[in-house]
């Protein structure tokens, strides 16, 4: 009824919802380690706390995007002319807290799946680390 096109709805909220959940997942990271590291040593409960402090700020990031996502996916042909004018609508008519309705719930399902993507990066890197290039583990 609405097109093959139809199929790709809410494809450039999509890319940007990964762009800010991979930017705010990675640089948060990292930056956390660096700064636990000295209370924590580099051990698993580092890594941990990192990671979930990194899927927090992922959520944080990326719920914004999510929203105005969800919501283009699911508007029928000329509700919206594009993300930005689903955001714009959204903002207006319901106000800023909308971007982030249903906050907690995002964090329990984007907060494990940032943390334990970054789990299994860690280990990725110290197992090519140590086997493939024969360094030694950090």
């Amino acid at each position: 009824e609405e097109g093959v096109t139809s199929l790709w709805r809410g494809c450039q909220p999509t890319i940007a919802r990964a762009m800010a959940l991979q930017t705010g997942m990675m640089a948060t990271y990292d930056t956390a380690k660096e700064k636990i590291e000295p209370v924590l040593g580099n051990g698993f409960s580092m890594k941990l706390s990192a990671g979930l402090i990194a899927g927090f700020v992922a959520s944080l990031f990326s719920c914004p995007f999510d929203m105005v996502k969800t919501r283009v996916q699911r508007a029928g042909p000329g509700v919206f002319t594009g993300p930005l004018d689903c955001a714009t609508q959204l903002l207006t008519k319901e106000g800023p807290g909308a971007f982030y309705r249903g906050f907690p719930t995002y964090v329990m399902r984007i907060g494990p799946h940032s943390f334990l993507t970054l789990m299994f990066l860690e280990a990725a890197t110290d197992s090519w680390r140590t086997r493939v290039l024969g360094l030694p583990n950090e």
